[in-house]
């Protein structure tokens, strides 16, 4: 018999002149396994021990001022102020204390998911040290934790998304690394083409495994919108009658069937008719979910439908509906007035737009996507 020996924890000072990376000397703590590796997770990590311990009031120390966890943690403290009672109008608004600087209200160190999508999204957007090796490194943490925090907040989502939200997640992150600047397509220096790449392939399957349709990815570019959609197709209803599913950006205008016109309907990033696309790789008479936007010379960027568009007789339907799904662009809240489109292929006129009728959420921790009951509307031509 093997007989164990039970070892009472015992509670000793901490040198932190060993610590390389971010470190604190609170005066007595618990024996605790060393984050060794100097990195924008480990440090945030790191952080983490010391506010459980001391709350908002601590300060980190790190033995690189300029490392990634710094420059986001003095970012923090230098917008996150008291705010005091002030007077607006004819109201008088109450003082308010300081937000968290780093851990969101209401989170445990345990699982930090909304902290470090904050953390995540200043990588991206606002950090002048994050290197592409950190900012990927805290996505596939981010990515560990979602599926735990999808299943307890996001009860209308299918079983298969809620166990996939993580890759989700990723799958999003690493396609989101393109953008368009006065309409040059700009990569960002978190670009990683062999990381784009896998993750366009497994999130094609993905869809094509949840949905049982074909996936078309018009162009490859700028293409985590795909992954937006994933809202819709949350409900079988919003793909039951289409045989395939289309993702791409798009511009023109559907109502030009003539391919050649500079004006027509095509993806924007590679100028490729969509017509064209559509006959060339779906059998005539099947149909197809599209998921690419209209920008035609009557398209304003708030979305709202202009009233030239509306006095156009093109724009209703033989029983006098109009055609919500025509020239307007396609949102991820995919309201009425910026519906999914639904076409044929050999009929260059878009038959008719689904729309979620009845929102249930909008889980944008891992798609910036609202979710809810579909209903498809076809037009009578």
């Amino acid at each position: 018999m093997v007989k164990i020996s039970f070892i009472r924890q015992v509670s000793r000072a901490l040198n932190p002149t060993e610590i390389k990376g971010l470190r604190y000397a609170p005066e007595y703590l618990p024996d605790t396994v060393q984050i060794s590796r100097k990195s924008a997770l480990s440090e945030f990590k790191n952080y983490l021990e010391g506010w459980r311990i001391h709350g908002e009031d601590f300060v980190p120390q790190s033995a690189n001022p300029e490392s990634t966890f710094m420059e986001y943690f003095n970012f923090k403290k230098k917008i996150c102020k008291p705010q005091p009672a002030r007077k607006l109008g004819g109201f008088s608004v109450p003082a308010r204390p300081a937000p968290p600087k780093v851990v969101v209200k209401g989170e445990t160190p345990e699982s930090p998911i909304v902290s470090l999508l904050s953390f995540k999204n200043f990588m991206q957007f606002n950090s002048q040290h994050a290197t592409k090796e950190e900012y990927y490194e805290v996505i596939d943490e981010i990515s560990r934790l979602m599926p735990e925090y999808v299943a307890r907040k996001y009860k209308g989502l299918r079983p298969e998304i809620v166990e996939c939200s993580g890759d989700i997640f990723r799958w999003r992150s690493y396609l989101d690394v393109e953008k368009k600047v006065d309409d040059r397509l700009v990569q960002t220096k978190f670009f990683d083409a062999q990381k784009k790449e896998e993750a366009l392939n497994e999130y094609v399957e993905f869809v094509e495994n949840l949905t049982g349709k074909k996936v078309l990815v018009g162009s490859p570019t700028r293409i985590h919108i795909a992954v937006d959609e994933l809202g819709l197709l949350n409900d079988p209803n919003s793909y039951k009658d289409v045989d395939y599913i289309l993702f791409g950006h798009g511009k023109g205008s559907s109502l030009i069937t003539d391919i050649e016109n500079p004006d027509t309907w095509h993806f924007s990033d590679n100028n490729v008719s969509i017509w064209k696309f559509i006959e060339e790789n779906v059998p005539k008479g099947k149909r197809v979910l599209v998921g690419c936007c209209e920008k035609d010379k009557f398209w304003r960027a708030d979305g709202t439908i202009p009233e030239e568009r509306k006095a156009l007789a093109e724009m209703y339907d033989k029983s006098g509906n109009y055609m919500f799904g025509i020239g307007n662009t396609v949102c991820c809240s995919f309201g009425e007035d910026q519906p999914a489109k639904v076409c044929e292929s050999g009929v260059r006129h878009i038959i008719g737009h689904t729309k979620i009728e009845k929102y249930k959420g909008l889980p944008d921790t891992f798609i910036n996507s609202t979710y809810g009951n579909t209903k498809t509307i076809y037009y009578d031509l």
